[in-house]
Formats: structure tokens, sequence, C-alpha cells
């Protein structure tokens, strides 16, 4: 028996999924596992960057500013005198 190209052709389509000689085994073309193991990967990476992220936060602390003095308004030498002169 000769094959004819359309059975070539479906050979070919068909060649590297299970279902070729049994129906019982067909495998759907879309790899379900593979996009739950990039979804659970993303995931992960995710959880880890989050957490990264919150140890750098909790590594920071405010810093506390530091109180300026208030300078004491030198009195002229006029009010000095004037106060003196009070007394």
């Amino acid at each position: 028996m000769l094959d004819t190209p359309s059975k070539v052709q479906t050979r070919r389509r068909l060649e590297g999924r299970k279902d070729i000689g049994t129906k019982k085994e067909k495998t759907c073309w879309f790899d379900f596992e593979g996009v739950r193991k990039m979804g659970s990967l993303q995931q992960k990476d995710e959880e880890e960057k989050k957490k990264k992220k919150k140890k750098k936060k909790k590594k920071k602390k405010k810093k506390k500013k530091k109180k300026k003095k208030k300078k004491k308004k030198k009195k002229r030498r006029a009010d000095r005198g004037r106060e003196i002169e009070k007394i």
C-alpha cells in the first residue's frame, strides 16, 4: 500500500504527538503543566522580591533630627547702658 500525499502530510503533522495510533491517549496541544510551572515560578519570584523589599525596609531607620539651639540675641550697647542706669 503506497502512501498518498495527504496521508504523508497528516503523519508529519501528527509526528511528536501521542495520538498517532491511539484515540485514548489524545493529548492537548496546550501544555497546562508547563504553564502551571511557569505560573508557580513567577509567584515564587514575586514572593522573593516582596521579602527582599520588606527586609530592605526594616534596615532603613529614620534619623532623628537634631534640634537647633536658638541663639540669644545680643543686646545693643545702648540697651545695656539703659539697663544699668535703671538699676
